[in-house]
């Protein structure tokens, strides 16, 4: 039982003492183990430091003025002769046209042909025909006359009826003879035919010129629809491709840095190799070599610091005891000279792997870009370029649909020209025809003729009639009478009307072969003066310049009175526009000479700045600056520069990515410490601050002192710190 109970209180004696000792231990690393819970921040001091304030911009070099090249008329184009960017002088070949006459011109001479056969219609067409109503009131005076002799008695029955019978015999004969010559003159139309077919006729002729040139006027609409749509096409491909190309180079740049740096990188690697075979080397060395190691390592350091400085005397004393550092290692121990050699050149090799990088990239613009990002946009390039490349095959198929529309619709209409050209020669020569135009007027003038006289015929016939059955007695012989006086006076009127209505006619033809003449004289005028401003075939320039812009292409038409080519007047000077916040341009004043960034050609742009003023895309927030080019500009240079740099000393300057900013203005977290029997406790804590000016690494700010606060500038990790966040500070 005693035995039991001694176990017992060895065992609880045991617990105890090892209860006490995980105590002690807790109790001694507690800090430890609570720092190691802490987010982990890196910290700076401000310090007293110069911030260089200034403006980044860019702009295009434009020219002053701009010469438009012209022709006052349409002409096909045969050659271009110079390219955009050229420079001309007065005088030099633009571009050349084809031999051969302008559409005003061909236009010109066709209603002019129309016009001279409209002005001999006009004086083929005759006047007014009186002799139907002149006969009219013959015969109407010789019924007068028969009824005044029956009413006097002066006749019989008998005589008056053999007298009818006479006249209506001579009647039938006049009738007779006026159908035959109305039979000659259509035997003389039906025999004038100039086709087969459907225009066999004036009327069928007419009727297909006027079928035939409606269809030509609407493919006409159609063609010039369906070539305003292929220039939008042409715009748009031509857009999609020089978007695509842009892509493309910027992709090959972006590769080569991708290169470039994977060479790099690469080397780095193979020293890094290296120089764990050369720590093992080191590791193995006697006591003596290790010290004689450490001073050229140091010597080293010291030389490499001085290099750094403008002091040549401490750069050759430090250059010096390198070198007696290093011979001296070397006779201690000739393996390690091998090593060290291989490191120099290795770091030479990865010094210049570096260079080439950088310097690409500086060629390139790209230096802000930061090395973890060219790859990323390499990549994002590639799959931009393959949509790029979709929208140019698109654009180029819209365009080829649009182009086989084309040359359908131009196939269409010349088809339609084709028909209209052939109706027009028939129907032309229907109206050229002097036989055929005289027979029509000779039919016209007989088929009214015998209306007339058939009419008398019927009614010589009731006269008959009427004489025979010998029904007249005295009053029918006096209404007889009256009838026909008022018959007389009848054709008297109708007859007079007509003559009056010749005379109007004759005026009106007059008038209309004189219009018809001026018509013609007008339009000899113009097709005299469209040939006297026939242009020639080379085109010149006119001005001294450079060749901006062409919208010509080679056997194509060239629209008159447009703007085919432009000429930038180099003697006018140039400009650059670029636009800036309200903030910036407080920085800016008129006078002030720009700084290039990035320019590697020759002769470097002067430019100085001429105004600044609203900007008219956004008024209220931003300044439109316009510099002039004093010399050396280059019209379409994209150039990249600087405006109002100034330089200005500040109290406090803290690295940009301590400055923080949130609803309620901008700050800084500052270490706060506090001492504790476990040690010092660290806080971040809030400072309120006012960002005075900035470049693009620092900021100068008020609120917080030089160099007696310590601010918080990255953390690590995804660790969030706020104001009275416990943080420990990075070794």
């Amino acid at each position: 039982m005693n035995e039991k109970a001694v176990k017992r209180r060895d065992w609880i004696k045991n617990i105890a003492i090892i209860f006490l000792a995980v105590l002690l231990l807790l109790t001694l690393f507690s800090n430890t183990i609570l720092n190691y819970s802490l987010p982990e921040v890196a910290v700076q001091t401000a310090t007293y430091a110069t911030i260089t304030t200034r403006v980044r911009a860019n702009g295009t070099v434009e020219a002053n003025s701009v010469f438009d090249v012209s022709v006052p008329e349409a002409r096909y184009v045969e050659s271009i002769a110079v390219k955009v960017g050229a420079e001309v002088k007065k005088g030099d070949l633009l571009f050349t046209l084809e031999e051969t006459e302008s559409a005003a011109l061909s236009d010109a001479r066709m209603t002019l042909k129309e016009l001279e056969s409209a002005y001999e219609k006009a004086k083929l067409a005759s006047g007014t025909d009186l002799s139907s109503y002149e006969d009219a009131l013959t015969d109407a005076k010789k019924a007068l006359a028969d009824a005044q002799a029956i009413y006097d008695g002066l006749t019989g029955n008998d005589q008056t009826l053999r007298r009818l019978k006479d006249e209506l015999k001579s009647q039938e004969k006049r009738i007779e003879l006026i159908e035959e010559e109305l039979a000659e003159a259509n035997k003389i139309l039906s025999s004038v035919s100039f086709t087969d077919g459907l225009l066999g006729s004036e009327d069928q002729a007419l009727h297909y010129l006027a079928m035939t040139e409606n269809t030509l006027n609407m493919h006409k609409s159609s063609v010039k629809g369906i070539e305003q749509q292929l220039t939008f096409a042409k715009n748009e491909t031509a857009r999609a491709q020089s978007s695509y190309d842009a892509m493309l180079a910027e992709q090959k740049r972006y590769e080569e840095l991708a290169g470039l740096l994977s060479a790099y990188e690469s080397k780095q690697l193979e020293l890094d190799r290296y120089l764990f075979d050369f720590d093992v080397y080191i590791a193995k060395m006697t006591d003596e070599v290790k010290g004689k190691y450490n001073a050229y390592a140091s010597a080293l350091d010291s030389y490499r610091e001085a290099l750094k400085g403008q002091d040549a005397a401490a750069i050759a004393a430090a250059k010096n005891e390198y070198t007696s550092a290093k011979l001296a290692l070397y006779v201690a121990d000739a393996g390690v000279q091998s090593y060290i050699q291989g490191v120099e050149e290795k770091e030479a090799a990865i010094e210049g792997a570096r260079a080439l990088y950088e310097n690409t990239r500086l060629a390139y613009g790209k230096q802000y870009e930061l090395d973890s990002t060219i790859r990323e946009k390499a990549n994002s390039l590639a799959v931009s370029i393959v949509s790029a490349k979709d929208a140019v095959d698109a654009a180029s198929r819209g365009q080829k649909t649009i182009e086989d529309s084309l040359s359908f619709a131009n196939e269409q209409l010349n088809l339609a020209q084709k028909a209209y050209d052939e109706a027009k020669t028939v129907a032309d020569k229907f109206e050229g025809n002097a036989e055929y135009t005289k027979a029509r007027q000779e039919k016209f003038e007989l088929e009214a003729e015998l209306e007339i006289e058939q009419e008398a015929l019927a009614e010589l016939k009731e006269r008959i009639e009427k004489t025979e059955s010998k029904v007249i007695d005295n009053e029918d012989a006096k209404k007889a009478v009256t009838d026909a006086e008022r018959a007389v006076e009848k054709a008297e009127k109708e007859l007079e009307t007509q003559k009056k209505q010749a005379a109007i006619d004759g005026i009106d033809r007059t008038n209309a072969i004189e219009k018809a003449k001026l018509a013609v004289d007008k339009q000899k005028a113009e097709v005299e003066r469209l040939e006297k401003n026939v242009i020639e075939k080379e085109v010149t320039s006119k001005v001294n310049g450079t060749v901006k812009s062409i919208a010509l292409t080679p056997g194509k038409e060239a629209a008159a009175n447009t703007t085919l080519m432009q000429i930038e007047l180099s003697d006018m000077g140039y400009t650059v526009t670029c636009s800036i916040t309200n903030e910036q341009s407080r920085l800016v004043k008129a006078g002030d000479y720009a700084s290039l960034l990035y320019y590697y050609g020759d002769n470097p742009p002067v430019l100085r700045v001429a105004s600044v003023k609203n900007d008219p895309s956004d008024p209220t927030k931003k300044k439109q600056v316009v510099l002039e080019v004093e010399s050396g500009g280059v019209s379409g240079a994209r150039l990249n520069f600087t405006l109002g740099e100034r330089n200005q000393s500040y109290e406090a300057v803290i690295p940009n990515n301590a400055v923080r900013e949130d609803n309620n203005g901008k700050f800084v977290l500052v270490v706060s410490a506090k001492n504790t029997p476990l040690g010092n406790r660290y806080t971040a804590k809030r400072v309120d601050v006012e960002v005075l000016a900035s470049d693009e690494k620092q900021s100068a700010v008020s609120g917080i002192s030089a160099y007696n606060e310590y601010v918080i500038t990255t953390v690590s990790g995804t660790a969030i710190v706020t104001d009275g966040t416990q943080v420990r500070m990075a070794e």
